[in-house]
Formats: structure tokens, C-alpha cells, sequence
């Protein structure tokens, strides 16, 4: 809960700072995200899920201008960054101090709290996967679970990193084919 707190009051002051030097749409993508408000912005490079969480902050025309409708998701996304890393590993090590090391290189990060600004998807893809691990991953647990659980947070969040893989593998076993054939 504190953890939580902390990273909320980090995100505001960077989402603060952001708009005021007018750095929320820095990203091309991240203006792209927001472009199109409503159903018409699933498509077929994005997947519904971080679009379906951006949806009801665009229909507020002032902050979809001023990219506060990525931002508001974003920093529900660096909370929940930020509690499921401190949950982790106040659960793996036992010890909060530790946790607290922990939880401070998060919220500290520069990128992660630029980023939590804008409409980008990674802070989403983050928040899925790592609230997934650390419900997945607690002493009970079997290493298994949390195989199970990590994957399909990341492919409803960030299906590009995801399609790159296939594709790169897919390239790969065509061009093993392709090599073995001309033997």
C-alpha cells in the first residue's frame, strides 16, 4: 500500500513536469495511441487491451488533446508497477528494507517515469507482467505457475514485441529450410 503511495506521488510529479514541458506526445507512437479516440483505434498492430483502458479518457476531449488520457493509464500502470515489485519482494526476500531498495530503482527510473506519462503501451505491458509474477510467483507457488503466468500478460499487452518474435523464428526456420534444401 505504501509502495503504492510512493509511486503515485512520483508519477503525478513526473506527469506534472511532463505537461509542462510539453514532452507527453515526444513519442510519435504515443500520439498515435490516442489519435483515433474510440472502437476505431483496434487494430490490427495493437491489441484491444491497452486501447480498451485508454478508451474512456479519450472521450474527455481535453485530455485526449493534451495526452492526460494516456498518462491517467499510465500511472495506474506505474502504481501497480511499483506495489507488485515491492509485494515480491517483500514475500522472496522476508525483508522490507530490501523491498524498499527495491521499489526506490523502480520509482527512480527515468525512462519508466517518463514513460507512464504518455500513451505508450510498455508501462501496461510492465504492470500486467509484473503483477502476474508476483501473484503467480509466492512461496506456495510452483516455478510452473509462473511460466503460466507471465506469457499471456505479454501477449495482450504488447503483441508487436510478440509478433516480432514469431516472425524472427519463423524467418529463421524458413531460412534453415531453405539452406538444408540447397545441400
Amino acid at each position: 500500500m505504501q509502495a503504492g503511495l510512493v509511486a503515485f506521488v512520483a508519477g503525478v510529479l513526473a506527469q506534472v513536469v511532463a505537461h509542462q514541458r510539453h514532452l507527453v506526445f515526444a513519442f510519435w507512437d504515443a500520439q498515435a495511441h490516442l489519435d483515433t479516440p474510440g472502437v476505431q483505434m483496434l487494430g490490427t498492430v495493437w491489441l484491444p487491451v491497452p486501447h480498451l483502458l485508454l478508451l474512456p479518457f479519450t472521450l474527455v476531449d481535453a485530455w485526449w488533446w493534451n495526452g492526460l488520457a494516456g498518462g491517467l493509464v499510465g500511472l495506474a500502470a506505474f502504481v501497480v508497477i511499483a506495489a507488485s515489485i515491492h509485494d515480491l519482494l517483500v514475500r522472496r526476500t522476508g525483508d522490507p528494507r530490501l523491498a524498499w531498495v527495491g521499489t526506490v530503482m523502480v520509482v527512480a527510473n527515468p525512462s519508466l517515469l517518463y514513460l507512464q506519462t504518455t500513451a505508450m503501451t510498455e508501462p501496461l505491458l510492465l504492470a500486467f507482467l509484473t503483477a502476474s509474477v508476483s501473484e503467480a510467483w509466492n512461496p506456495d507457488a510452483s516455478l510452473v505457475l509462473l511460466a503460466e503466468a507471465a506469457p499471456p500478460a505479454t501477449v495482450l499487452v504488447n503483441p508487436t514485441t510478440v509478433r516480432k518474435a514469431v516472425t524472427d523464428i519463423l524467418a529463421d526456420l524458413g531460412n534453415q529450410a531453405s539452406f538444408h534444401s540447397n545441400l
